[in-house]
């Protein structure tokens, strides 16, 4: 049995995105429409489907809002779909008016938005059930990988339906993880504690993960959709943070390591990039604290991203102005007598602002108080090939030991090399290699959509980046890689398949 469906709501450049996939599957056209007038006339919807535009907001504005109760009064739908305007506090509390709801994150990307929409519409208008249909258009998501805050959710009236969602029963360890921002802080009422724009200090404090006793490894290979055991559905949550002034940070963090044995006195630091919110910085810090089972502390320095694909210039300014915040950030944890080392993993743009740290610190530092780091793992670096190449010999002064993960399937740094016109350092080809630091290619193992999250999802990466912060081996003793040599004869790795 066919069911009707209507389209409403569709702002800007969202429209362009979506209309032609709608129109393709229903096989009439989607429109534009503002007030929902023709719902409001009290016109017939088995579903509704409200989008947005990608503008980082994640939830209906108020006159949406009220828009869309006025609507609710005249039209009962079976399944309202918040495509881009979804948040989860306000999709359950829908439920109590609508039967089905189903939530399209704005920022898991249009791309992975439209092939759930296509299959998504060809079950439910054939009849299909919509928890069955629902499952079917997550399938056909091509990058299935994405982070439960990307990810679709049902939310139903029956709330142990709702997907996603952790039983109150779930067995939980509270992860702590630290940090450095310099984003200006958010209005209390807001979700996020800090905002999207920048502000001129550093800000320090704490963020409290909740993380499954299950919870599988690098969150991959496993499907959400279908029923677990209790406790067993692998969501990362952030549950509380706490803003610190400078000397109860850095006294808290002395707490902390305070009697640890020397050698679980590490400090990880994840310095994520572009399209990154502070929440999400704060969820990837606590997964990679639990996944490379981190000896210490875990921390991240969240630089302010706006959170959207049209930020990326603006990401870009950011990265660039949180220089020297990253600066003072790490040279602290650096001069901490609690901390033993400071290993840094760095992801995307994130390699810009770390790169000019290291820069800075080799210039103009002094012998007695320059920035001494442990090990530092450039990943997916959003970094021009030609710029690192001249720049790149100044880690080797301030580090340990400096690895780069590069990946020929990483359409994210195609897109930037097309926006510069000038290749990145984390594609290849071409290969970067600078002498002194380790050059390892993963593009056989890279499993994620675009290419671009590969360290944090894919297995034989996460061991291989355990057993370099955690014992420093050299690549000839890590069990997974291969030497391999360019035609001039220079020595990169490569992971054994």
């Amino acid at each position: 049995m066919s069911r009707d469906t209507y389209v409403g709501l569709l702002y800007d450049g969202a429209f362009h995105d979506v209309a032609p996939v709608v129109t393709a599957i229903t096989g009439s056209p989607a429109v534009v429409a503002s007030p929902l007038t023709a719902l409001r006339e009290g016109r017939p919807a088995g579903m509704l489907h409200l989008v947005a535009d990608d503008d980082g907001r994640n939830e209906l504005a108020p006159d949406q809002a009220a828009e869309l109760s006025a609507v609710l009064e005249r039209v009962r739908p079976d399944v309202l779909l918040l495509d881009s305007c979804y948040s989860r506090t306000e999709a359950q509390a829908l439920t109590m008016r609508v039967p089905h709801v189903i939530g399209l994150p704005g920022r898991m990307g249009r791309e992975n938005a439209n092939a759930f929409l296509a299959r998504w519409y060809q079950d439910y208008r054939a009849g299909q059930a919509v928890l069955t249909a629902f499952e079917a258009a997550f399938d056909a998501i091509p990058g299935r990988d994405l982070p439960e805050l990307l990810r679709p959710e049902y939310h139903g009236q029956d709330e142990d339906r709702s997907h996603f969602r952790s039983p109150r029963t779930s067995s939980c360890t509270d992860v702590t993880v630290w940090y450095g921002t310099n984003r200006l802080p958010a209005d209390n009422g807001n979700s996020e504690p800090y905002g999207t724009h920048i502000d001129d200090r550093l800000h320090l404090g704490l963020c409290v993960v909740r993380v499954p006793d299950r919870a599988p490894y690098g969150r991959q290979g496993r499907n959400l959709l279908r029923p677990h055991a209790a406790g067993l559905t692998g969501e990362y949550t952030l549950v509380g943070h706490q803003n610190l002034e400078p000397g109860r940070y850095w006294d808290d963090l002395a707490r902390v390591l305070d009697g640890a044995p020397f050698s679980r006195r590490d400090a990880v630091v994840h310095i994520r990039g572009y399209r990154c919110l502070f929440r999400e910085a704060a969820v990837a810090s606590a997964q990679l604290h639990v996944d490379l089972k981190v000896r210490g502390i875990s921390a991240f320095y969240s630089f302010p991203s706006r959170g959207t694909r049209s930020g990326y210039w603006a990401d870009d300014e950011a990265a660039q102005h949180a220089e020297r915040y990253l600066y003072d950030y790490l040279r602290a944890l650096a001069l901490s007598r609690n901390i033993a080392k400071v290993h840094v993993i760095a992801y995307s743009m994130g390699n810009r602002p770390l790169l000019r740290v290291a820069m800075r610190a080799a210039q103009h530092a002094s012998e007695s108080d320059r920035l001494h780091l442990g090990q530092v793992a450039l990943v997916g670096a959003d970094v021009p090939q030609h710029f690192f190449r001249n720049e790149a010999a100044c880690f080797r002064e301030i580090a340990e030991g400096v690895t780069l993960y590069v990946s020929s399937r990483d359409m994210a740094l195609k897109g930037s090399e097309l926006f510069h016109l000038t290749p990145r350092v984390g594609q290849v080809p071409p290969l970067t290699i600078v002498d002194g630091i380790t050059t390892i290619d993963v593009s056989d193992i890279d499993m994620s959509l675009l290419g671009h999250g590969y360290f944090e999802r894919a297995h034989a990466v996460l061991n291989d980046l355990h057993a370099l912060l955690a014992s420093g081996l050299e690549p000839a003793d890590r069990t997974r890689l291969i030497e391999q040599h360019t035609e001039d004869g220079r020595s990169y790795w490569a992971f054994r398949a």
